[in-house]
Formats: structure tokens, C-alpha cells, sequence
């Protein structure tokens, strides 16, 4: 059984952006969702659960790092990676972007490779981050021990 190809979310207020970047993504089999409005996104995004969200830093009502700071305030929506995408490279939007701790950070202009290479390794990192937080979880909550063991089933002491 074929699993659908992952969802991508694209917010940007520039239409040329949003439409090179839809085409590079269909005609890679990734199935994408456009949303030229930040203020709206946050909804639209809320009702999609895509599963990685393409943001613009610069946008009119809302700049990214908001709309980035309240998806991972929103439990419905924390867990969803957020890739920007901008043409800005300085000292302080590279700060202001780290500190709310993208998955990933594509300036423009970019090639589909780039893009595509990108949300994969975004997803796999969020699977990972995923598996992790299940498993640090378990680990809390477990009644009993844990042991560790090696691949010969030996016991390891730390």
C-alpha cells in the first residue's frame, strides 16, 4: 500500500514564490497547500495538520517568527516542523529565526533539489525528535528499572 506523499503547508505573500514553489513540490509527487496571509494561515494550518509548514520571514500583518512562536504555543500544532524560507541572510534574522528553533532555513532564490532535500531531511529529523520524546517518556514514567543492554544481550552499567 502506497502512504501519500507528505504534506506540505507554504505560507508567503508573494504569489511568484508560492507558485515556483508549488510546481517544484507537485511535480516532485509532494502534495502542498498555498496560503498568501500569515493571520490566516494560523487557521488554516489549525484545520490541515499539514505536515511541515514553508515560511516566510517578511510578511505584511504578521512576520514569521510570530506565526512560527505561536504554532509551537498551539498543542494542536507545536509538534509540526516549520522550514523558513526568505531572502535574508544577516546577522539578526538568523538569530531571530534560531531562536524559535526551525527545522530547517532555505534562502531564496533555491533550486527544487535544494527544496526537496530540505523537507526530507526536516521530516526525518522531526521523526527522530519524535521517537525520542516517546521514548524519554517511557523512560519517566517506567514503574520498574530499565536495563541496557548490548548487542551480545550483556548488561551495561553506567
Amino acid at each position: 500500500m502506497n502512504t501519500p506523499q507528505p504534506l506540505c503547508f507554504v505560507v508567503d505573500d508573494d504569489p511568484v514564490i508560492t507558485s515556483m514553489v508549488e510546481k517544484l513540490l507537485t511535480d516532485a509527487g509532494w502534495r502542498v497547500d498555498i496560503c498568501n496571509s500569515s493571520a490566516k494561515a494560523l487557521d488554516e494550518i489549525l484545520g490541515t495538520k499539514p505536515d511541515c509548514v514553508l515560511l516566510d520571514i517578511m510578511m505584511p500583518e504578521m512576520d514569521g517568527y510570530e506565526v512560527c512562536q505561536r504554532l509551537k504555543a498551539n498543542p494542536a500544532t507545536r509538534e509540526i516542523p516549520v522550514i523558513f524560507l526568505t531572502a535574508y541572510a544577516d546577522d539578526d534574522t538568523i538569530k531571530r529565526a534560531a531562536e524559535t528553533s526551525p527545522y530547517g532555513y532555505l534562502l531564496k532564490p533555491f533550486d527544487d533539489r535544494t527544496l526537496a532535500a530540505t523537507i526530507t531531511v526536516a521530516l526525518e529529523r522531526h521523526a527522530a525528535d519524535t521517537r525520542l520524546r516517546l521514548l524519554g517518556g517511557a523512560v519517566e514514567h517506567a514503574t520498574l528499572g530499565i536495563v541496557l543492554m548490548d548487542t551480545r544481550g550483556t548488561a551495561r552499567r553506567t
